[in-house]
């Protein structure tokens, strides 16, 4: 009697322990006291948990969206009239409303509670790849090849290793840009998984093409540009090429430009960068938009832009005057150039070459402002008249002239006979007089020809270096 009671005590306390567990684990189903899981976000976050806090009670917002499980979990159902269910990672799970801590989700019919913290909402159907085939190269150090499109290590183990400098094949990549999904050999064993992006860097030599010759750009980017090994921009805390230096380069830095391509829709210029005199080229790349042909600030010296340019020097200096009323100075030539200074009536300009615009076909004149500021300035709104009332053109340069007006070229000295008016231009036009030379003044002339009304007889002289029409009837 003794030994039966014994037994029936033992089973009477098994029974009240199993009964006591069974009320735990149904005000808490499946949860720990702590989660660590990752977030929409990627980041890792430990979730601190109420072991005794009812899931009905919570309010619920409605969503739409699929989530998985990412640990071995009982859910609890909202009808008490059903029976729990235990589910294994990463089983499939519609979420129709959420809490701070929990989801509502179906599962073959029937609804349960299930923490958040026990769920994932990475990819795991790969509804979000886009099949491509391309051969890719591992970037870091070594990076994890995944059995599913997620960084949770309760089900998304590494099936393998990758080093750096090693070749997968890309079978597909996430739109979101978060994964790729590849084909490696490891060793005789080929493995079909998954890899971060940020991880992989494309063949980028078949992107570029080199430039016919190469050429210096600038930093224009207000405060540092990017310089990257690879031509990856960071997109949405993914991917990015590592930057060169750390913290990038400052507004104003030379680079060597020496190739050009586009990489995920980003323009990009392969190019070289020395940190300073002593130290070697680093080949890197920066995007495009982050640089210009042209130095910002107007850094250039006069020298510099005439040989960037190749643009033509006058014979001499040449003062010269906004027509109408002003005239904008620019740092390239052309109207779309950022404004050096806008130069207004009396004031005047100094011209010290000519050449085309950056598009060609129209002149434009290097000038140095009376601030000092040396810029360029649209031709055919500058002229010699000091009231800028009256267009007078100026002469860019002999060739110019004769080529305009079809003269001929000669050498030979004359002296006027008259008060010598010098012309802008060969049409007789009193407005177009831009200089007076008293009577008896020996002249150098360098070409003839017919004026523009097709009667009067001019030629073309040189003046302090200038170059004017003057009539030949005013010469002895």
């Amino acid at each position: 009697m003794k030994f039966k009671r014994t037994v029936t005590l033992a089973i009477l306390a098994a029974v009240l322990s199993a009964n006591l567990v069974a009320c735990v684990a149904e005000k808490d189903p499946g949860k720990d006291q702590n989660q660590t899981y990752t977030d929409e976000n990627g980041n890792r976050v430990t979730q601190a948990i109420d072991p005794n806090s009812d899931p009905s009670k919570e309010g619920y917002t409605n969503v739409s969206k699929t989530v998985y499980v990412r640990k071995k979990s009982t859910l609890k159902p909202v009808d008490s009239k059903e029976k729990s269910v235990t589910l294994e990672p990463p089983t499939k799970l519609e979420c129709f409303a959420q809490s701070t801590e929990w989801y509502k989700v179906k599962y073959e019919g029937v609804e349960y509670y299930i923490s958040r913290g026990r769920t994932t909402e990475d990819d795991i159907e790969e509804k979000t790849f886009v099949s491509c085939s391309e051969e890719m190269t591992v970037c870091v150090d070594s990076v994890s090849i995944r059995k599913y499109p997620s960084a949770e290590n309760d089900f998304s183990t590494a099936l393998t290793y990758a080093k750096k400098g090693e070749k997968v094949e890309v079978i597909a990549k996430s739109t979101e840009k978060k994964w790729y999904k590849v084909n490696y050999t490891d060793g005789s064993k080929k493995v079909t998984g998954f890899i971060k992006f940020g991880s992989l860097s494309e063949d980028y030599s078949k992107k570029f093409t080199n430039l016919p010759q190469e050429k210096k750009v600038y930093v224009v980017s207000e405060n540092m540009a990017n310089l990257r090994l690879e031509p990856i921009p960071s997109e949405n805390g993914q991917g990015g090429g590592t930057i060169v230096g750390g913290n990038g380069v400052p507004r104003g830095t030379e680079l060597t430009a020496v190739a050009e391509g586009n990489v995920n829709g980003v323009s990009w210029y392969k190019v070289y960068y020395k940190k300073d005199a002593g130290s070697a080229s680093i080949e890197c790349y920066v995007a495009k938009s982050e640089v210009s042909e042209v130095k910002p600030d107007g850094g250039y010296t006069m020298e510099e832009l005439i040989a960037k340019y190749h643009y033509t020097r006058f014979s001499t200096e040449i003062t010269a005057y906004p027509y109408q009323s002003s005239i904008n100075v620019r740092e390239t030539p052309s109207a779309s150039g950022k404004l050096v200074e806008s130069v207004s009536l009396p004031s005047s300009l100094t011209l010290y070459a000519y050449g085309e615009s950056l598009s060609g076909g129209a002149t434009w004149c290097l000038v140095k402002t009376q601030n000092g500021k040396i810029g360029f300035a649209w031709y055919d709104s500058l002229t010699m008249d000091s009231t800028g009332k009256n267009m007078s053109s100026i002469p860019l340069s002999l060739d110019h002239l004769l080529s305009v007006y079809n003269f001929t070229r000669v050498s030979m000295t004359k002296t006027a006979k008259v008060e010598l008016k010098l012309w802008s231009e060969p049409s007789g036009d009193e407005n177009k007089v831009v200089k007076k030379v008293a009577k008896d003044t020996s002249v150098t002339i360098v070409a003839q020809g017919k004026g523009t009304n097709g009667r009067d007889d001019y030629y073309i002289v040189e003046v302090e270096g200038t170059y004017y029409f003057a009539l030949q009837s005013a010469f002895n």
